[in-house]
């Protein structure tokens, strides 16, 4: 129950963050953007864990707001001002996604440490794939 609790705090926050942005954008060359696509089948949410220079940094989760399994559709944008990183060097950012399904109150799995170089005022598209029997994995697509 703690954990079910813990993940719709998660999902708020992530919502709130994504309306502030909307309602006060800041400056592109002062914003790191990353575009999840999501191609695998009955997925509801996806937990995500970030590390700088291969130490944690935060945790965070997306899902369909209406509850709706996720599709390639589903926009799933994860949007930080420069301000967020506390002066860290985003050029070594990286992250794990860990899948759920429906009713799951536990992740399905995790993918393995995605290392992406990135940089302010840049857009980074994450493609997250496989499923239970191969595992997943997210990759670089840009």
């Amino acid at each position: 129950m703690k954990r079910k609790k813990l993940g719709t705090i998660i999902l708020l926050i992530g919502i709130v963050v994504t309306i502030m942005f909307i309602l006060f954008p800041p400056d592109n060359n002062e914003i790191v953007t990353f575009k999840i696509k999501c191609e695998s089948k009955d997925i509801y949410k996806i937990f995500y864990t970030m590390y700088i220079d291969n130490e944690y940094y935060s945790k965070g989760g997306m899902a369909d707001l209406e509850g709706n399994v996720i599709t390639e559709e589903t926009d799933m944008t994860l949007t930080f001002p420069k301000g967020y990183f506390e002066d860290k060097d985003i050029s070594k950012i990286s992250f794990t996604f860990s899948p759920y399904g429906k009713d799951d109150i536990e992740e399905i799995a995790t993918t393995d440490m995605l290392k992406i170089n990135a940089e302010y005022g840049k857009t980074y598209n994450i493609t997250f794939s496989g499923d239970k029997e191969n595992g997943f994995k997210a990759e670089l697509k840009n």
